[in-house]
């Protein structure tokens, strides 16, 4: 697993470089896709890079990206994200991320997260914990107080949300305001806000998306540094290699009563 992790950070390195090269005229280079979310060259790019590359090292595995994949029979996946957060980014804003796993059988084993603005690369291999920058993340360190953060991205576009209802998330974020500081509404990248409860800054994540690309690699680094991670519905152990189930990610003292307010709301609601 370290040679597919040194592959994926080198990967990620470099594709951090393409964000920043199109950073200042980005507006001049997007367009919209048919679910009318925004497409950049920086994003095309990327994805050209990361096809290109595991085509070269790993001719036998398969790619499932945003902007293209290769599909091919495989035991091993790799699933990407060229820019998560790409609305912030293509209206000038420094927030995305890029984000690569690898999995085995619908299983992640290799997972990064790169903010290339901030130089924060998160990594993660399977039973080999969670690092920022190759310093550890260790969630029972992090005691979560005060106010809590709870990241709400359900909203992903009809033709991305597991759910007929998309407008779920107002059900949702009503149904966790019993207490004012439970809901910070903080929209970059869906990948990042993970990479967040990782780190022990925000306390979880909701997100009802069926893209695998956002919640592959950080839900491997969330998992190693600590957190639970399971689909919306509370199951853990989901294939990152197909449409998934959404994915709550959350510090462990919150989970619980977390999934207490939530599953109500999506044990009630009509899938796609």
């Amino acid at each position: 697993m370290q040679s597919y992790l040194h592959f994926a950070k080198t990967l990620a390195t470099d594709a951090g470089d393409i964000v920043l090269r199109h950073f200042t005229n980005v507006a001049q280079h997007t367009t919209q896709k048919t679910d009318l979310t925004e497409l950049t060259t920086a994003d095309e790019a990327i994805n050209q890079l990361v096809l290109d590359r595991i085509s070269a090292a790993y001719p036998d595995h398969a790619v499932l990206a945003e902007e293209g994949s290769r599909r091919q029979q495989s035991d091993y996946t790799w699933v990407c994200d060229p820019i998560d957060g790409t609305f912030m980014y293509a209206h000038g804003l420094p927030m995305a991320t890029f984000n690569l796993a690898l999995t085995h059988n619908g299983e992640v084993q290799v997972a990064v997260c790169y903010d290339p603005f901030l130089k924060r690369m998160f990594t993660a291999s399977r039973g080999n914990g969670a690092f920022l920058n190759d310093q550890p993340l260790n969630l029972h360190d992090r005691i979560i107080a005060g106010r809590i953060g709870v990241e709400l991205e359900v909203w992903g576009g009809a033709s991305s949300s597991i759910f007929k209802d998309v407008d779920l998330e107002l059900t949702i974020r009503a149904a966790l305001t019993d207490r004012a500081d439970w809901v910070l509404l903080y929209w970059p990248s869906i990948a990042y806000s993970s990479a967040m409860v990782a780190k022990g800054d925000l306390g979880a994540v909701v997100f009802a998306g069926k893209n695998p690309w956002d919640g592959a690699a950080v839900s491997l680094i969330a998992q190693e540094a600590g957190a639970i991670v399971t689909d919306i519905f509370g199951n853990k152990g989901q294939r990152f290699d197909q449409e998934t189930k959404g994915f709550i990610i959350a510090h462990p003292t919150l989970y619980g009563k977390l999934f207490a307010k939530v599953q109500p709301v999506v044990a009630s609601a009509e899938l796609v």
